[in-house]
């Protein structure tokens, strides 16, 4: 996870609230225009797991292909969510996030926003507001957080160490690995990691899994 800047809603949104007398999430009907604002303002990657994620696609011959969800942080149907349904179709409170196995997985290895569901999250994990340090990393692809309620929520409401999103960050470090293996074999200088550096937190859209990519890195670059 990383902290995000939330940009301009889009303005079907601005509309359908302001034109609205109760304006609920089902009742607006230009969500496209959301996932592509989301993965604009997140660089294409999950909120939460950092996978890619992008716009659905609907083909005129055949069904919508579902290849992201909008999450709201404060859950709708959650306490806090019914006490303010403003929540609902606030810029704010919505962002990108993968599929995590709706549909396929089983619930243990459901993540993201399908394994939340309807839970709340601690305010630390807050995407706006989250801090440095907050979410760390292992060597193993583990994540996790010192805070012991912050790395509950990060194991059992998002199950961020499921076997799927592991997987991701591991294939994601052996690609860097073999990617800088494959121009210097053996050669990983304090130049050439914190050129690498460098260029991930350039990019747009982000490489997936992006944090765990410099933490690696940066453990070299200590090393070295």
């Amino acid at each position: 996870m990383r902290r995000i800047a939330k940009q301009k809603e889009p303005p079907t949104l601005t509309e359908y609230r302001q034109g609205t007398p109760h304006p609920t999430w089902d009742g607006y009907a230009d969500k496209r225009s959301a996932q592509q604002a989301l993965c604009e303002e997140q660089k294409s990657i999950c909120c939460f797991c950092q996978r890619r994620i992008v716009p659905d696609e609907q083909p005129t011959d055949r069904a919508l292909v579902r290849n992201m969800k909008i999450a709201h942080f404060v859950p709708r149907k959650s306490k806090a969510g019914q006490k303010d349904p403003a929540l609902e179709v606030t810029w704010s409170n919505l962002f990108g996030v993968c599929m995590g196995g709706e549909g396929r997985a089983t619930a243990d290895e459901q993540h993201c926003d399908t394994k939340q569901g309807n839970a709340e999250l601690h305010s630390e994990l807050h995407p706006l507001f989250l801090k440095p340090g907050m979410v760390k990393f292992r060597r193993s692809g583990e994540v996790y957080s010192d805070q012991d309620e912050v790395n509950a929520d990060l194991n059992q409401k998002l199950n961020l160490n499921a076997r799927t999103p592991k997987a991701g960050r591991l294939a994601a470090r052996d690609a860097l690995i073999q990617l800088i293996e494959a121009k210097k074999p053996g050669h990983w200088s304090a130049a050439t990691i914190s050129r690498r550096i460098d260029e991930i937190e350039r990019q747009a859209p982000l490489e997936p899994y992006c944090d765990f990519l410099l933490f690696i890195l940066k453990e070299r670059l200590r090393a070295s």
